[in-house]
């Protein structure tokens, strides 16, 4: 009798779905993180007509558009929505057994949204892919979200390495720090 490990050809109804970007990160590779950013596309503009418009006048409405389409001319990707934003960081976040492009498109997404924060803050004037190279690093004042979390773990290491970082940040880096602009208090006393 013989015995074979591989399935006959009749049985190839099966299909093998390789995940390239876990491969990749076992080869301690990535896309560059351009190709990355292509996996989470710019939210539309939302208008956060629900809770901050009942405070508005007409007129402070057509400021407050004006401001965010200026912001969202200068920076690529920018979102002024609350709303918006929090959805952008944790709504629909992947399964377990998702693929790790979709961990990697929720991070981005994630941190999209703090990027936003800081930029209508005034705490940064770093395009997105400039100022996720330091969140990726740790050296943004919030943290990386879940590091240690299988999935985003992994989502997060492919974008270390897709910024030209070491794989793995050294434990000091995932601290949380106070914002930039109680940092700035501080520091001018």
């Amino acid at each position: 009798m013989h015995v074979t490990a591989n399935p006959p050809p009749s049985h190839g109804k099966v299909r093998y779905v390789v995940d390239r970007l876990a491969d990749q990160l076992r080869r301690n590779s990535a896309p560059p993180l351009d190709d990355l950013l292509v996996l989470s596309p710019d939210e539309p503009l939302a208008d956060d007509c629900g809770r901050i418009r009942q405070y508005m006048t007409t007129g402070e409405h057509a400021d407050w558009w004006k401001m965010a389409s200026a912001l969202r001319a200068k920076y690529s990707g920018f979102q002024v929505s609350p709303p918006k934003r929090e959805e952008m960081k944790y709504g629909n976040p992947p399964t377990d057994d998702a693929p790790l492009r979709d961990f990697v498109r929720a991070r981005i997404s994630h941190a999209k949204a703090l990027w936003s924060r800081d930029v209508e803050g005034n705490w940064t004037s770093l395009q997105f892919s400039d100022w996720l190279r330091l969140h990726v690093d740790g050296k943004t004042w919030m943290p990386p979200l879940w590091p240690d979390l299988p999935g985003w773990s992994a989502a997060l290491q492919v974008l270390r390495v897709a910024c030209d970082l070491p794989r793995f940040a050294p434990t000091g880096t995932w601290r949380l720090r106070p914002p930039p602009s109680l940092s700035l208090r501080r520091s001018m006393r």
